[in-house]
């Protein structure tokens, strides 16, 4: 690294990137091409918008901080409004750290906005990656023109994705804030690429936000910021410093697209932000082997066909849930037995449960539903339970605790108010009450072995305020919350299982095993989706999910790419015909998928 100072201006030079960094400019460098991808028009690139009001920030100054050796800190000066802010914008040898923390407030106030670029600058590249991966859609990331502000995919549905509606102008624009439905919430992370170069940014910390949003013109940026709620911001109180989230820049050379998320990831990992990746051998023996979920068979039981019957369109909905009875299950845990299918663990569906909200056995459908889970234990299985903890339905318990609500029951998008996971009242009265419940193997306790969790982008919006304001913000809310409930599981079962749906990094403290999703018809998306969760979450086993399983040679690619891409195995269907009692696809199914599923051991 090399260290030069001219008058006002501080130049750092590695073979990895450049930065210049004077009072009226930042800019990042690709130093092999001597191109300008950043060119900030004020040092600044780190600061704070206030909810409801307008302030400039002056800059009072740049500097750097002495230091004998390790990397060099740079430092950026500025205030507005009687508030006071320190820019750190720290070069190591292959990246650069840029932090951000203000001065006590002389007064409460709220944070609308952290951005992270200057609005005005130039980002001189080509192309930017965003992970957003949706049903129907083989890709695992959408990519946009830059130049022409175009998405470089299919043309967006603007009911599913308002933000991005205008994809098709000059103007580009997305957010990492997650309005679709699958592997919520996501990572406040992209990528952008100039030729061989690609830049990467992607938070260091877990923001207080909600999503990292661009808008840019061409390469003219319009902004570039963590979203901390807008109208609804980040309360500051009287005598509190507002921190922004720490974020990573770094520039990849002749490298692919997946290489740069493994950069990313190794970066967290250096930081002990999450752990490193976990050796299968280091799991529980019975993690590894196939899973049974009873969803597809649901639906096919209930009349109602597949789960998807095209792109999109849901078929079974509460057809599969309000079917799935006590002697359903028992016919489809007799299948596996009788079979001789060599699963580690039956998953118990949607539908067991009394309510969305309320946890516990449905009373007319599931009587004895302790019984059960025993017959499966019985039979050298495990259990486990679906639930979706972010959504509570009308008739919930939980809803007659405003104490416990968010806002003491304001209403987000999705109409629902939402459960406060973070106030001790909830934690007390519904959080521990619920996992002794489901996981506990005293008299009266379901003694599951674990759960799989659904429906996470049913999560806290800026709408609700929180009791600890530590939580506040969609990806640290949701990644809490599943740790409480994987805290208090680990009570009752130190090996108990979680099976998540949430492609990011940090998730891989809150989630065992993780599922490539249920998706319609192609198997591509299977393997992709399985490709991009082995980069983003390195310390997770991946299952390839319930497949859409028309025929034979459905179920063949599927268990293909399982194989090849040694990714545990979730058995899609084995219901028998009502009549005949013969597999619905055919006479050499069961033969088959009992041959592969001892691979699994």
């Amino acid at each position: 690294m090399r260290v030069t100072k001219l008058g006002d201006t501080i130049t750092i030079d590695t073979f990895y990137y450049k930065v210049v960094l004077a009072l009226d400019r930042f800019q990042l460098i690709d130093p092999r091409s001597a191109h300008v991808l950043i060119d900030s028009p004020t040092p600044l690139i780190c600061h704070p918008e206030l909810a409801g009001r307008d302030v400039a920030w002056t800059v009072t100054g740049v500097g750097i901080d002495a230091m004998e050796c390790g990397p060099v800190a740079l430092i950026v000066t500025a205030t507005a409004a009687g508030i006071n802010l320190t820019v750190t914008i720290t070069c190591y040898d292959e990246y650069v750290e840029v932090a951000g923390v203000t001065n006590e407030f002389p007064a409460p106030d709220q944070v609308a906005h952290w951005h992270i670029l200057a609005d005005g600058s130039e980002f001189d590249m080509f192309h930017v990656h965003h992970w957003r991966n949706r049903h129907g859609h083989d890709a695992t990331y959408e990519t946009y023109n830059l130049a022409q502000g175009e998405h470089a995919g299919e043309s967006l549905n603007p009911s599913l994705l308002p933000e991005i509606a205008d994809q098709w102008t000059r103007v580009t624009e997305f957010t990492t804030y997650s309005t679709d439905w699958q592997f919520a919430p996501r990572p406040s992370f992209f990528l952008a690429q100039r030729d061989s170069v690609t830049l990467g940014i992607g938070a260091r910390d877990l923001p207080h936000g909600f999503g990292l949003e661009m808008r840019s013109h061409g390469s003219k940026v319009k902004h570039l910021r963590f979203n901390y709620g807008g109208e609804h911001g980040f309360p500051v109180c009287r005598g509190q410093k507002a921190i922004a989230p720490r974020f990573y820049l770094w520039l990849d050379h002749g490298l692919r697209v997946w290489d740069s998320v493994d950069h990313y990831v190794r970066l967290l990992q250096a930081d002990a932000a999450i752990p490193p990746r976990r050796d299968d051998r280091e799991a529980p023996h019975w993690w590894t082997k196939p899973q049974y979920c009873t969803w597809n068979d649901q639906g096919l039981l209930a009349g109602s066909g597949v789960f998807y019957a095209w792109m999109g369109e849901k078929t079974v909905g509460n057809g599969a849930e309000l079917s799935f009875d006590e002697a359903m299950l028992d016919y489809l845990v007799n299948r596996v037995i009788d079979e001789r299918l060599n699963v580690g663990a039956i998953i118990i569906d949607a539908g067991w449960q009394k309510n969305w909200g309320d946890w516990v056995a449905d009373p007319e459908r599931f009587p004895n539903l302790r019984a059960q889970i025993d017959r499966i234990h019985a039979h050298g299985m495990k259990a486990l339970l679906w639930i979706a903890p972010l959504d509570f339905r009308p008739g919930a318990p939980v809803l007659d605790h405003p104490e416990w609500l968010c806002g003491e029951g304001v209403r987000g998008r999705f109409g629902m108010p939402m459960l406060d996971y973070s106030n001790p009242l909830a934690q007390e009265g519904y959080v521990k009450p619920m996992a002794r419940y489901l996981f506990s193997s005293e008299a009266g306790c379901l003694d599951a072995d674990g759960f799989k969790s659904d429906f996470t982008a049913e999560k806290v919006q800026p709408v609700f305020p929180v009791h600890d304001p530590d939580w506040r913000g969609e990806e640290r809310f949701v990644l809490n919350t599943l740790a409480l409930i994987q805290t208090q599981m680990r009570r009752y079962k130190p090996d108990g299982m979680h099976v998540g749906g949430i492609c990011h990094p940090f998730a891989t403290r809150v989630q065992d095993v993780i599922r490539t999703y249920d998706v319609p018809k192609s198997q591509l998306q299977h393997e992709n989706r399985a490709i991009m969760l082995s980069h983003f979450n390195p310390g997770n086993l991946v299952t390839i999910d319930l497949s859409e399983s028309r025929s034979l040679v459905d179920i063949e690619q599927h268990i293909e790419i399982a194989e090849r891409n040694n990714l545990l195995y979730e058995l899609p269907v084995i219901a028998g015909d009502p009549d005949t009692g013969e597999s619905r696809l055919g006479p050499d199914y069961m033969p088959l998928l009992r041959r592969k599923l001892r691979m699994w051991g």
